[in-house]
């Protein structure tokens, strides 16, 4: 998947083409090519996956009760959850927004 992300973000380079203004030395985008969304697609796949996984992980690795309930309420609030535990959750939540 990384490996996806890096190659999602080369795409810019072949995929915008830019035009001088006029008789200024500045430029713009003047086409984009529809692939170029995967540059800012595929980041956002990698980060859900990850925010995913690392939060399946900390619940598993935690001591508590496996219901529903408890597993909302620990992911949410954190409650039932190792001070360690609890802020990596909160450090990969707010990384994540």
């Amino acid at each position: 998947m990384w490996l996806a992300v890096l190659a999602g973000s080369l795409t810019i380079t072949q995929g915008v083409t830019g035009e001088n203004i006029g008789p200024t030395r500045y430029c713009w985008i003047s086409k984009v090519e529809p692939y170029v969304s995967s540059a800012a697609i595929l980041p956002l796949v990698f980060d859900t996956f990850t925010f995913i996984a690392i939060t399946m992980q900390i619940v598993r690795k935690s001591h508590m009760d496996k219901n529903v309930g408890n597993v909302v309420q620990a992911i949410v609030s954190g409650h039932q959850l190792q001070p360690t535990m609890y802020s990596t959750l909160r450090g990969i939540q707010v990384y994540y927004l």
